[in-house]
């Protein structure tokens, strides 16, 4: 599934699962449950924490052990006061925040890759599904860029845009923002392409070149639109130039020392020439929470991401 991730993006997505957690939890605990200010305190202070770092990968950890400490401070707080009742509901209530964030977080739709891609449209009405899946997502590779509002609707044979801009409308009213380019129609991006060069070159038999945003929504696309695909990539850190042929759920040619960097966000889901110009690339960016996909393990990644885009 900007799938993909960019740092507005998650802090958004941090904002909306903190506050979300706070809200439901600061009410039910200040109002039922008579709390103290202070285990209160700590109590919102843990559940907050814990939302904003389970969309911000690079605080992570630091954010986790913050938010345990006041988590423990909190229920500390009520067995010192002798409040067993208190110091129960307030582990329930931790245990309830973690698990909804971590909920939040495999739901949050601009926060990660577009792996639910295809469960996203589902969830349309069938004439906006049919803007993406019979107007726009052809018109890209054989125009070798966005099509514009325009050209989607005369694709479709429609009288108006509306029908179109109704499409993208559905999918803000879902969390997807940010997807034309700032006070404009014009697309920035829908996965898996991009409007940006983000040095990822796919191009599909039969088709112009288009951009994708990551490796694994190039990988995917020869599996999504049934056709054979050149994918041309320069390496992040060396600046190789790697080229490969995926023809749907295969490589059909690649350099066998080829890898793949993967994490939350598909900026920095990155083609490598080797697995040590990936070590060294963490090393060099601090990012040490990047994991590595032999190029098999990232196709099959991008094919269950993009695989039935367009036959559901």
């Amino acid at each position: 599934m900007d799938q993909q991730i960019d740092k507005k993006g998650k802090i958004a997505c941090a904002g909306v699962g903190g506050s979300m957690g706070l809200a439901a939890l600061a009410g039910a605990c200040a109002t039922g449950c008579g709390f103290a200010a202070a285990p209160l305190f700590g109590l919102l202070t843990s559940l907050g924490l814990g939302g904003v770092a389970a969309f911000l990968p690079n605080l992570r950890i630091p954010l986790v052990l913050i938010a345990l400490a006041f988590g423990i401070y909190a229920i500390r707080a009520f067995i010192r006061t002798k409040n067993v009742i208190g110091a129960a509901i307030c582990g329930c209530a931790l245990g309830v925040g973690g698990a909804f964030l971590g909920w939040q977080m495999t739901q949050a739709n601009d926060c990660k890759t577009a792996s639910q891609v295809e469960a996203v449209l589902q969830k349309l009405s069938p004439p906006s599904k049919t803007v993406f899946q019979k107007g726009m997502y052809p018109l890209w590779p054989e125009l070798g860029r966005a099509p514009s509002i325009s050209e989607i609707q005369q694709r479709l044979g429609m009288s108006s845009p509306e029908p179109v801009l109704h499409a993208f409308k559905e999918l803000e009213g879902m969390g997807f923002n940010g997807i034309f380019f700032p006070g404009t129609k014009d697309i920035k991006w829908f996965w898996p392409f991009s409007s940006l060069d983000h040095g990822v070159e796919v191009t599909l038999q039969g088709e112009k070149m288009v951009h994708a945003r990551c490796a694994i929504d190039a990988l995917g696309m020869s599996a999504m639109f049934g056709k054979p695909a050149t994918v041309k990539i320069t390496s992040p850190l060396d600046k190789k130039t790697i080229e490969m042929e995926i023809d749907g759920n295969r490589v059909a040619t690649s350099s066998p020392d080829t890898v793949v960097s993967y994490s939350d966000s598909c900026d920095e889901m990155l083609f490598f020439a080797s697995e040590e110009e990936f070590s060294r690339y963490v090393k060099a960016t601090g990012k040490t929470y990047l994991k590595v996909y032999s190029l098999k393990d990232a196709l099959e990644r991008g094919i269950q991401s993009f695989g039935g885009v367009l036959k559901s």
